[in-house]
């Protein structure tokens, strides 16, 4: 088979365009690969900062639980040796009575006997 010169010219021109559009297309993939790394990279950076905020939040959580703990069981406490205090004082006030009210037996029976005493006396003499 004899190909002219001029067929031989446009496969030639035919191959080269072929070449040129294999090499732009490998040029635009490579430039698209290059894109999707640095959104790659981009987007690791992104996460690893959300990571570290994420921690920060989770660790100042912790620490404000921790602290709410402390201050309800501080609270707690605080309540307990309230209501054992106003036993206490309940208790005290209680037998203060008891001992007012003994106290004044004790007057009316030390006034009845010095009563007593003074009708005997009166009677005897």
């Amino acid at each position: 088979m004899c190909y002219s010169k001029l067929e031989i010219q446009a496969v030639k021109a035919e191959a080269e365009e072929l070449r040129r559009q294999v090499q732009d297309a490998r040029s635009k993939a490579g430039a698209e690969e290059e894109k999707l790394a640095a959104a790659g990279r981009e987007h690791a950076e992104q996460l690893l900062s959300l990571t570290a905020e994420l921690t920060a939040v989770k660790t100042e959580w912790e620490a404000t639980s921790k602290l709410q703990s402390q201050i309800y069981e501080q609270e707690l406490a605080a309540a307990i040796e309230a209501a054992v205090l106003a036993a206490e004082l309940r208790v005290r006030e209680e037998e203060a009575e008891k001992r007012q009210d003994l106290l004044a037996q004790v007057r009316a029976c030390s006034l009845s006997f010095l009563h007593s005493v003074s009708a005997l006396r009166s009677v005897s003499i």
